[in-house]
């Protein structure tokens, strides 16, 4: 019996402006996905961007399933990302924690965009795990 590929998902996230307790949460989550999805990353634990990140970040998106993006802090890469997401036509999946402050432009997207959800959370990105495995 032929196995099923997992889905690819691509979880991008604020990074320059980030402290080192979010990165380890967004690292958490990552892992907690890998147990149902392929999860297309860089290592975000480290303090080194890797030079070839532009590259990355393209391909990622163009072969992911689902573009996971965590707007907890503002970045102007996470941005570039999602509006690449939302022009290849990818389900996008904007993650803000119910207290982080989101760009209007994003709001207005998750209205506008068939394939571009935003979701709040309460406590923590893994309670919203179900919700991402229903939208893969």
């Amino acid at each position: 019996m032929k196995k099923t590929p997992k889905k690819k998902i691509y979880v991008g996230a604020a990074y320059t402006y980030a402290n080192y307790e979010f990165r380890l949460k967004v690292e958490k989550f990552k892992d907690r996905l890998r147990k149902k999805f392929e999860i297309m990353d860089f290592n975000w634990l480290t303090d080194k961007v890797p030079a070839d990140s532009y590259e990355l970040s393209v391909k990622y998106l163009n072969d992911c399933d689902l573009f996971i993006a965590i707007c907890d802090y503002p970045s102007l890469g996470l941005g570039y990302e999602m509006g690449c997401a939302v022009k290849m036509n990818k389900k996008v999946l904007a993650l803000a924690h119910k207290n982080s402050t989101v760009s209007m432009l994003i709001l207005k997207i998750n209205k506008k965009h068939k394939n571009f959800i935003l979701k709040r959370y309460s406590n923590s990105l893994t309670e919203l795990t179900s919700f991402i495995v229903d939208a893969a």
